[in-house]
């Protein structure tokens, strides 16, 4: 199990910098160097992604929210079949189903929040 998480880790991880490089090739995103507020003058500065206003670039913005439609299209329309695939290879090597029900979409949806959702630069 470890390795499909792990795998579904790194295509969510693909989707994220596709989003991000997007989002920065269309001119969405900018960039601020920002420090936090101390007395020490030693701090070093740190940079922050900020999205553009959407009424200014909304064809853009809904081209990319499009993309991540289709996306979870794709996944949604695909997901029984990676559950199934899953199913049958335990059979086949004859390993004990250690969970009563299937984790793929919701392990999906995890690691998508994990990774893009939460995902400050996005």
């Amino acid at each position: 199990m470890q390795t499909f998480y792990q795998r579904i880790e790194g295509i969510v991880g693909t989707v994220r910098d596709k989003l991000s490089d997007d989002a920065t090739k269309d001119n969405l995103v900018y960039e601020i160097a920002e420090t936090v507020n101390s007395d020490d003058p030693n701090q070093k500065k740190f940079v922050r992604m900020v999205a553009k206003p959407y009424r200014e670039f909304h064809t853009k913005f809904d081209e990319i929210l499009s993309a991540v439609g289709d996306y979870f299209d794709l996944f949604k329309n695909n997901t029984n079949k990676l559950e199934d695939l899953w199913l049958q290879l335990l059979d086949y090597l004859k390993l004990k189903n250690t969970k009563k029900t299937l984790v793929f979409r919701q392990m999906h949806y995890s690691i998508y929040i994990k990774i893009v959702i939460k995902n400050a630069s996005i």
